[in-house]
């Protein structure tokens, strides 16, 4: 009621214009939802990703993606070098590898800092409504099993703290879970999904944040360069 007394107040062009960025601010505050799967069985590969538009579904289904791309990679020729299959370190240029050690020090540390701040920025009010990961895995060995089971747990608990870090997971329904399986060796099985939940117009906020980190790291490398 109270818009349509300051539309009768206004002349046709504003008019327009209020009806327009009032539209602008409803299209900011519509809620998105993207649900990603990505789960991997022998011989198989599939990642099935929803996205909710308010009412509007849109689905991507992608089955053994990295089939073609490892293929073409394999057979490139730009992979074809090989290093020498005896090298003694009389015979490494030590002053050179570590001269390239602290380059990529000073410019890979700068980079992280600025990326995990771009990070904090976007994600923090990003939701996640659902974190399931699923693991089975089988090998030759029990004992091998076993270990391979307990670096799973540790990298798993080490990707939730971080997810834990950037999103917001008040609400979040998790399940965590690696599972030994002790009577097929050779077997792998991997189902993870995730739902964010967030608003339209967070995504040009991402956009913005993006492209201001893309000038920052332009400044940065050209600083070292010279």
């Amino acid at each position: 009621m109270a818009i349509i007394l300051a539309l009768k107040g206004v002349d046709f062009i504003s008019k327009w214009l209020l009806i327009i960025f009032i539209l602008l601010v409803a299209l900011n505050l519509l809620p998105l939802k993207l649900d990603l799967r990505f789960r991997r069985e022998p011989n198989h590969i599939e990642v099935k990703s929803r996205l909710h538009l308010w009412f509007l579904p849109l689905e991507m289904n992608l089955v053994n993606p990295m089939t073609s791309a490892v293929h073409r990679m394999s057979t490139n020729s730009f992979w074809f070098k090989e290093p020498p299959q005896d090298l003694r370190a009389k015979d490494v240029p030590w002053r050179r590898f570590f001269a390239r050690v602290g380059l990529f020090k000073k410019v890979f540390l700068p980079i992280y800092r600025l990326f995990n701040s771009f990070l904090q920025r976007i994600c923090r009010p990003i939701k996640v409504k659902r974190l399931h990961l699923y693991t089975e895995i089988g090998l030759d060995d029990a004992a091998d099993t076993a270990v391979a089971v307990g670096l799973i747990w540790g990298f798993k608990g080490f990707a939730y703290s971080r997810i834990a870090s950037l999103f917001n997971i008040l609400e979040s329904e998790n399940k965590l879970a690696v599972v030994p399986n002790f009577q097929q060796p050779g077997y792998v099985k991997v189902d993870y999904s995730c739902i964010f939940e967030f608003r339209l117009g967070h995504i040009s906020i991402m956009i913005y944040y993006t492209l201001r980190s893309i000038g920052e790291i332009r400044k940065l490398l050209r600083r070292l360069s010279r």
